[in-house]
């Protein structure tokens, strides 16, 4: 058992509610096989768990942040708001550390969500600058930027927008900024589809790069960015 495991793990004695099942489909399930984690967990699970069973969930999700190379457990505690998670993730992240390698994005993104602590951020913002990092790992952090409102983060995600190389980065930005000044993740979708040519042109057409920039200000004129959640 990792050291800053604080809780003694129990799982509901029978096979639990459909939504205990769901729990288990969509955190616990083996990542490389689920078509249901393949599509991101559903957050929406914990409201329909039994108290019993939200406080089972929390306590594995708890013991699983010992797998950094999983960040359902890190998603699913800031989901549920798990103050008992924050010591646990502030352990996990000083491990990660230690071994030298850079804070997972998701278990930074969720310290933030519970606590607001700016080095979360300052952490998930370095990940996201530096083209020496694996560009899935960068995704990553781009994606938990788009819920983490704070004047630093616009001005990275901006600055990725007009001069990150990589497409994928620069849409997820572009997509990130609009999200961060109060639209939907299905609108920033819809409004984000018909500027992508010029997006993936915009590494090495300066016309495209100033259409996108030009695009993106009219989008954002007159609104502010988001309060925290």
């Amino acid at each position: 058992m990792p050291p800053f495991c604080f809780f003694k793990s129990s799982a509901p004695a029978a096979s639990g509610s459909h939504a205990w099942q769901a729990f288990q489909q969509s955190f616990l399930a083996d990542a490389a096989n689920s078509e249901q984690v393949r599509s991101g967990p559903d957050l929406g699970v914990f409201e329909r768990l039994t108290p019993d069973e939200r406080g089972a969930a929390e306590r594995m999700l708890i013991e699983r942040l010992a797998r950094a190379d999983d960040s359902r457990a890190a998603i699913g505690l800031a989901a549920m708001q798990s103050r008992a998670a924050v010591e646990p993730l502030r352990h996990a992240l000083r491990a990660q550390a230690g071994r030298g390698s850079m804070a997972s994005p998701a278990f930074a993104h969720a310290l933030w969500t519970l606590t607001r602590d700016p080095a979360a951020i300052e952490a998930v913002l370095a990940i996201a600058r530096d083209a020496a990092v694996q560009e899935t790992m960068r995704m990553e952090a781009v994606l938990a930027l788009a819920g983490m409102p704070s004047p630093a983060v616009v001005q990275s995600l901006y600055e990725l927008v007009q001069q990150e190389k990589a497409y994928l980065l620069r849409y997820h930005a572009f997509k990130g900024l609009l999200m961060l000044h109060g639209y939907t993740r299905q609108q920033a979708d819809a409004l984000v589809g018909p500027i992508a040519p010029q997006i993936a042109g915009a590494a090495v057409r300066a016309e495209a790069r100033e259409a996108v920039l030009s695009r993106l200000a009219s989008l954002l004129a007159g609104r502010t960015l988001i309060a925290p959640p």
